[in-house]
């Protein structure tokens, strides 16, 4: 049986509290992309912590509970469908280049446009992301680095600051982390600056330019050039909130 998108969408950002007891899907898949924050959850025995930059599946008939943990809620991107092979597919995995993320973001766009052919492309792009087998993670050398970038993303970040937070040279560090992630550090940067403004972008009604230096940039203009290299389209194309 091939495989039949249900639907893909943004839920938000959820609340602190937010929490589904344990269930099953009787017919359908589901994908959940967690874009900030933390889920944890209960599946066949075992507790499973899915924080940023983590996608986690929920495959059909199989029981599991969930629960948002830390002070803030999670924001989560969610694709369900049916059908499809997918017994050797991980609980959960880490999405270090962010193509899974971006791959959901796109889909959920085409459904807003109903452009059916497109979206169907982008579908089963986002199926075989999470399919893929895992890079080297290198020793966890991604996620640290993530995590040093989110709690400095404000402000100016170089390389030598990524190394010095694995203790490593900034040649070893680039050489190394450029296997793992399969970009540049820098580049890993601007994608992060990019996303984390995105989400304040379809969260909130605050003008570019005072998100802009919230995330790293110098002004809108910057925060503008960079949006449309890293995702393909201008800021000014998302669905943002009406300002009151």
């Amino acid at each position: 049986m091939s495989c039949i998108l249900r639907y893909a969408s943004d839920l938000g950002r959820l609340s602190a509290n937010w929490s589904i007891p344990a269930h099953s899907h009787a017919d359908h898949h589901e994908l959940v992309l967690v874009v900030d924050g933390q889920v944890d959850m209960d599946i066949r025995g075992q507790r499973l912590s899915t924080r940023t930059g983590w996608a986690k599946f929920h495959p059909c008939g199989t029981v599991h509970a969930e629960r948002s943990v830390g002070a803030a809620g999670p924001h989560l991107l969610i694709v369900s469908w049916l059908g499809g092979e997918v017994a050797d597919w991980p609980l959960h995995r880490p999405d270090p280049q962010g193509r899974i993320a971006t791959l959901m973001r796109w889909l959920i766009e085409l459904g807003r446009r109903s452009a059916g052919a497109t979206q169907a492309t982008a579908f089963a792009a986002v199926l075989a992301a999470y399919a893929e087998p895992l890079p080297d993670a290198d020793d966890g050398i991604v996620e640290a680095v993530r995590a040093r970038i989110a709690s400095r993303i404000a402000e100016p970040l170089y390389l030598a600051d990524l190394a010095r937070a694995v203790h490593l040279s900034p040649f070893h560090f680039a050489r190394r982390f450029r296997k793992a992630a399969g970009c540049s550090p820098m580049t890993f940067v601007r994608r992060l600056r990019v996303e984390r403004a995105r989400v304040l972008l379809l969260t909130t009604a605050m003008p570019l330019r005072a998100i802009a230096p919230q995330v790293g940039f110098r002004d809108e203009f910057q925060l503008s050039r960079v949006f449309r290299q890293v995702a393909g389209h201008p800021p000014t194309a998302l669905e943002r909130p009406q300002r009151q």
